[in-house]
């Protein structure tokens, strides 16, 4: 299964969402690694962006250096975890989702047409209200961290 994942991974691995959602989120990630998925991700995005900030400060917690290593190692050079695209190789947004997605989330839905995804993930209310009256599959986070705990 491929998965696209919002900036919430990181938000919850630097602790910004509290000690339990860290530990949630850290388990949910260890155990994503142990099942056949994959995450997608796409270059110099927010989510990009997030994981390289926290992995220049991580070094300050234990908890999100483990966390930045356990990605680096297990997902950032493994194409068999991570498919990592580039802008270029993003899709056209679908024109029944045009005006319907705010800027800033356009990568993702974009990086979930590129990717054949089968689930994004995301914390954002009004985006998975929007994605959920069309053909893209959604998930919201709690779910998420539920079946992969």
């Amino acid at each position: 299964m491929k998965l696209v994942i919002d900036e919430w991974l990181w938000a919850d691995l630097w602790g910004e969402n509290g000690r339990e959602c860290q530990s949630e989120t850290l388990a949910a990630l260890q155990n994503l690694f142990y099942r056949c998925d994959m995450l997608v991700a796409v270059r110099d995005s927010p989510f990009w962006e997030k994981f390289w900030m926290m992995a220049k400060e991580a070094r300050t917690d234990a908890v999100r250096r483990f966390a930045v290593k356990f990605f680096r190692a297990q997902f950032l050079w493994n194409a068999e975890k991570l498919e990592l695209l580039d802008e270029c190789q993003l899709a056209q947004l679908p024109a029944h989702l045009e005006g319907q997605i705010k800027d800033d989330d356009l990568y993702l839905v974009r990086a979930y047409y590129a990717s054949c995804a089968d689930f994004l993930i995301t914390t954002d209310e009004p985006l998975i209200e929007a994605l959920s009256a069309h053909d893209v599959k959604c998930q919201h986070r709690a779910e998420f961290v539920r079946k992969y705990r």
